[in-house]
């Protein structure tokens, strides 16, 4: 709720998260978050793949998932 980014939309999300320590997973509060862009992904106009295909590229360019 402290972002500046939780002003913008007409409807916020929040995913609670109570993080003690490292070992602890972002698991539930990035459910909806990975729910919300599906969902938004299928009504975006184009093919579904390719908003996926972009989405992968944003990640790697990112680092956001470990390369095995």
């Amino acid at each position: 709720m402290a972002s500046p980014l939780a002003a913008l939309p007409d409807i916020p999300l929040y995913a609670r998260s109570d993080i003690i320590s490292f070992l602890d997973t972002l698991v539930a509060p990035l459910s909806p978050v990975n729910a919300l862009v599906v969902a938004v992904s299928e009504k975006a106009p184009g093919d579904l793949n390719e908003n996926f295909e972009r989405l992968e590229r944003i990640w790697d360019e990112y680092g956001v998932y470990e390369q095995g």
